[in-house]
């Protein structure tokens, strides 16, 4: 997915009515978060988590 494609997504999901998050990586290579040991991947791999635990109700 390419960038514009991802902020027109989140927008749409927000207009209707969805807890939608753009998580960017800025000055990050495309698929950065596949290199999993790169601290940058780590982190944002427990960003998604984080939004993926709250949004199912698990603390």
């Amino acid at each position: 997915m390419l960038y514009s494609d991802a902020e027109r997504l989140v927008d749409a999901a927000r207009a209707a009515g969805v807890d939608a998050t753009l998580d960017v990586g800025e000055g990050m290579l495309h698929d950065y978060q596949a290199v999993a040991d790169a601290p940058e991947a780590v982190a944002a791999t427990d960003r998604g988590a984080a939004f993926l635990r709250g949004a199912a109700g698990w603390s």
